[in-house]
């Protein structure tokens, strides 16, 4: 007898919760799975998770199975190395979900070296940008979701995305490159209760660090999480545009568009330089 038929009494595991979402509990194991999920607020948000994937699933466009591979190979997370073409500019959102347990491994406790660290990894790494188009992307951990932003309006493609740990947080990292040399980060982990972040807190040392390596960054705030924003070799007014449009942007979940941001990106690159 499968585990989701096992006796009702017991705390739903993720195998019930799919069946449940599915339709095939039986009614009195579904009134079960319910009554668990008005008491416990742990089962009612892995519920409403399991939900957000599996609509999005439903009518994302399938990764094709050497990049569903090599993802694997190269990673344990899952990201992408390479986007490749034969994908429409209008594909459905692809959910990248990832649970993360406490493993004994914990990052270090400051957001913007930890954060530069990713970023330097990343810059360092092989990537090839074959389809120069958005890719709509949702990654779902622990924490919740968010949308891979669409940064094409300044000429910057996504190239990988993974879930990785930050202190005791899951924490999504996203990549993008351009075609003259840029490269660009963007990382969000949780904003925990009562967290403060301001550009003024950054330590005289990071910003040091930073300048040696020809690096511009920007930290900020959202609603669920903080985010850090990290570009190599990029001017200064390019970098803004990027920033003032996510800030605008926000934390998503479904794709969207901002033209006026989009085109206001366009046009300082188009007056910008390429990226040293």
């Amino acid at each position: 007898m499968s585990s989701k038929d096992g006796p009702i009494g017991e705390k739903p595991n993720w195998e019930i919760l799919n069946a449940f979402l599915d339709g095939e509990l039986s009614p009195s194991q579904e009134a079960w799975v319910e009554s668990c999920a008005k008491k416990d607020l742990d089962i009612a948000s892995e519920i409403a998770r399991l939900k957000l994937l599996k609509n999005a699933l439903a009518g994302s466009a399938l990764i094709s199975s050497d990049e569903q591979t090599s993802a694997t190979e190269e990673r344990k997370t899952t990201g992408y190395k390479q986007i490749a073409g034969g994908v429409s500019a209008l594909a459905a959102v692809i959910v990248l979900f990832v649970m993360l347990f406490p493993l004994g491994y914990f990052s270090s406790p400051d957001f913007d070296y930890w954060a530069l660290d990713r970023h330097e990894d990343l810059s360092g790494q092989s990537f090839v940008v074959s389809e120069l188009e958005y890719k709509p992307l949702i990654a779902a951990a622990v924490s919740g979701t968010i949308q891979a932003p669409d940064l094409t309006g300044s000429k910057l493609y996504l190239v990988d995305l993974s879930i990785s740990t930050f202190d005791r947080d899951d924490a999504i990292v996203m990549h993008y490159r351009g075609l003259r040399g840029c490269r660009v980060s963007l990382l969000a982990t949780p904003l925990q209760n009562g967290q403060k972040l301001h550009n003024s807190e950054i330590e005289e040392g990071f910003s040091d660090r930073v300048g040696a390596k020809n690096l511009v960054s920007d930290f900020w705030n959202g609603e669920r999480f903080r985010f850090a924003l990290l570009a190599t070799g990029m001017e200064q007014k390019r970098f803004d545009s990027i920033a003032t449009y996510l800030k605008l942007e926000g934390e998503r979940n479904l794709p969207s568009s901002n033209d006026e941001v989009q085109y206001a990106m366009q046009q300082v690159y188009a007056q910008s330089t390429p990226c040293a």
